[in-house]
C-alpha cells in the first residue's frame, strides 16, 4: 500500500499512524496521514519558543541548539501555520574567513 505521495508503506513506517493491527483501507490512512499534518511538531516548537525568547534564529544557532539541520523548512511549515518571520541576509564570513551569507529569520508574532 503507498501514501498520499505514492511512497511505498513499510512495517517501518506504518506503526507511525498508531493503528490497532491488521489491514486498513487507504482512505483510513489518508486521513491518519492528514490529522498528523495538522498536528505542531517538536522542532516547531523549540524554534517557537527560541524565537520568543531570542526574538530571531539562524541556521547555525537551530543546528548548535537543537540540531535542526533544515530551519527553513521548519519556518516554511510554521509560516503556513500563521506565524510572521521577516528574513533578514546577513553577510560575514565563516569559519575560514570565506565570505558568505545566511539568513536570520525575526519572528513578528502571529497573523
Amino acid at each position: 500500500m503507498s501514501d498520499i505521495n505514492e511512497v511505498e508503506r513499510t512495517y517501518a513506517n506504518k506503526d507511525e499512524y498508531d493503528f490497532a493491527g491488521g489491514e486498513h483501507d487507504e482512505a483510513e490512512i489518508l486521513e491518519a496521514m492528514k490529522n498528523k499534518e495538522n498536528t505542531i511538531s517538536n522542532q516547531k516548537e523549540q524554534v517557537l519558543a527560541y524565537v520568543r525568547t531570542n526574538g530571531s534564529i539562524t541556521p547555525r544557532e537551530a543546528d548548535s541548539t537543537y540540531a535542526i539541520m533544515r530551519l527553513a523548512a521548519v519556518i516554511f511549515d510554521l509560516k503556513e501555520l500563521g506565524h510572521v518571520f521577516d528574513t533578514v541576509i546577513v553577510k560575514g564570513t565563516n569559519k575560514f574567513n570565506v565570505p558568505c551569507k545566511w539568513a536570520k529569520y525575526v519572528y513578528k508574532g502571529r497573523a
